[in-house]
């Protein structure tokens, strides 16, 4: 670095110092070619202009080759009627307003792929299902404030509208079998003893609801019961809620979102109070034909006019006797 200040320092003073010397020996040798000199530029300046026409002549004439060339390049551009994939080359500008074009017909289709997504979002909102027409499987019951609680199975056939519950019931400690079946299409159902081998005959007062979702239900919301973390170990289900004005009930069920399978359900009436039920151990199909065949025992030609009446959730949540009751209160 200070060698090269050095240099920067010394060069412009050697050369101050130089100039007067240089100068007084420039001065003669200046005077003799002054006209050295003179001779030169007048010969210089015709060589220039006769150059300056050359290169206007050399101009001119490259100006038509290029002129002649694009003429040349423009009808090599037009396509043959023959050829088979034509490709035209376009300039700056109308480059541009092609990328415009694309852009604007991309955004385009963005808005239309979210509005469709939307739509698709709106419309995929569960709707009220119905549940396989032949099913068995299980379920556990509380009613009357957790009085009576139950552990039942039973067997279901939509096509035939029968239904066969078998149910051990707790009521103040007292364990009961219930076992009814009850047949919608004749209006009857037999209640069944196997240990007493009894067998009594009601009138079914309730018609046949299959195990769906009502097309009225309102859609309460959905949820997941297990967890997602691990593929198979979680359960989409769907919750609505309301009401069936023939037995002036409200109800809360709960169902498997693709099997359309029930899995708890709420009920409360006037008579019975709250009723919560939880379903589980579904099999499709019936397991057991005779399932659905009253035992030898049972009547099978009583007068139905006499017959005393129930209905479906009389029958799976009898009241407590007034024994029960009054042991309950003291």
């Amino acid at each position: 670095m200070k060698l090269l200040l050095l240099l920067l320092l010394a060069f412009p003073a050697t050369l101050l110092l130089k100039g007067p010397v240089v100068a007084a020996q420039d001065a003669t040798e200046e005077e003799e070619a002054v006209d050295e000199d003179g001779v030169d530029d007048v010969m210089a300046e015709d060589e220039d202009d006769e150059a300056e026409v050359e290169d206007d002549d050399n101009t001119e004439l490259t100006e038509e080759k290029e002129e002649e060339e694009e003429e040349a390049l423009v009808g090599e551009m037009k396509a043959s009627p023959n050829a088979d994939t034509t490709i035209l080359f376009v300039k700056g500008e109308e480059r541009l307003n092609g990328f415009l074009l694309i852009f604007i017909f991309i955004m385009r289709g963005l808005v239309v792929l979210f509005i469709s997504g939307l739509f698709c979002s709106i419309s995929a909102q569960p709707r009220p299902c119905e549940s396989p027409a032949q099913y068995v499987g299980s379920m556990s019951m509380t009613a009357a404030d957790g009085i009576i609680t139950s552990a039942a199975t039973y067997s279901y056939d939509a096509h035939a509208q029968q239904i066969r519950f078998r149910n051990y019931m707790t009521v103040f400690n007292e364990t009961i079998l219930m076992d009814l079946l009850m047949h919608f299409k004749q209006g009857v159902m037999y209640e069944i003893d196997y240990s007493r081998l009894r067998c009594e005959k009601k009138a079914l007062e309730t018609s046949f609801h299959p195990t769906r979702v009502p097309a009225d239900a309102a859609f309460m919301g959905q949820v997941i019961l297990g967890t997602t973390s691990v593929p198979g170990l979680g359960l989409l289900t769907n919750s609505w809620v309301g009401e069936i004005p023939e037995i002036q009930a409200q109800y809360m069920l709960t169902f498997a979102e693709f099997t359309c399978l029930p899995v708890s359900a709420s009920v409360f009436t006037p008579q019975t109070g709250w009723i919560t039920m939880s379903f589980y151990n579904h099999l499709l199909g019936v397991q057991n034909p005779q399932d659905f065949v009253p035992p030898f025992f049972c009547p099978a030609s009583a007068s139905d006019e006499h017959l005393p009446k129930t209905n479906f959730l009389k029958a799976i949540r009898p009241s407590p006797s007034d024994d029960q009751e009054s042991s309950r209160k003291n």
